[in-house]
């Protein structure tokens, strides 16, 4: 029954022993082509707290098969350059008499919008050496970040003088080179960074989530 003009990839994800660095499941990717398939696309961009994202929405139908029936939430569908992750399981519409005509998924794919990203400057350390002095410092990096959200701000007075205290959470694209320790510039602030990975199933929401804490004054 023809259903569409697009030809798209399933991406079956089949478990496999084990883990992987991040303590997640491991599984094996299984493309597997698709012709006669209809894909439509609607594209929102959302506000988050760290940022604007792209969100492109879509809804797929497929021919009837025992792969495009066994697909599941952990799945996914490549057309066009974009990786669809599918948000839930797959649905076999039917006649009230006849043959199954389709099969009918729906998947995102989400991207950060480059125009919304702030710079940032990250400057690498290396801690101390077995003397218990400072290594030189790295090599100064732009990073750009997906967003930055400014958190508590203090100011507190003593007999050392005004401490004036901010906290930044930045996030950073996953592989960006910024760890723990390394300084980050931020809104004109330099702060200590404190790393954390922000692993999801959709690969593109994974990201870097990184507390910057800035310190001016005092003693």
């Amino acid at each position: 029954m023809p259903i569409g003009p697009d030809t798209v990839e399933l991406v079956i994800r089949d478990p496999t022993v084990g883990v992987d660095a991040n303590g997640q499941p491991n599984r094996v990717d299984r493309v597997v082509a698709k012709s006669n398939s209809n894909v439509t696309v609607e594209t929102v961009v959302e506000r988050r707290e760290v940022g604007a994202v792209a969100v492109h929405k879509a809804k797929i139908a497929l021919p009837v098969d025992a792969d495009t029936q066994a697909l599941t939430a952990v799945d996914a569908i490549r057309h066009d350059g974009r990786v669809y992750e599918l948000t839930a399981g797959a649905y076999t519409a039917k006649r009230l008499v006849g043959p199954a005509t389709h099969v009918r998924v729906f998947g995102s794919h989400e991207e950060p919008v480059n125009e919304t990203r702030e710079l940032t400057v990250v400057t690498p350390k290396f801690g101390r050496d077995d003397d218990g002095q400072p290594l030189p410092d790295g090599v100064p990096v732009e990073v750009l970040a997906r967003g930055v959200d400014p958190g508590n701000t203090t100011k507190k007075y003593g007999s050392t003088g005004e401490l004036d205290e901010v906290d930044f959470t930045v996030a950073y694209d996953l592989d960006a080179p910024v760890k723990d320790g390394d300084v980050v510039t931020v809104r004109g602030r330099r702060g200590y960074a404190r790393v954390q990975k922000h692993l999801e199933q959709w690969a593109d929401r994974s990201q870097l989530v990184v507390t910057v804490a800035s310190k001016y004054g005092g003693r």
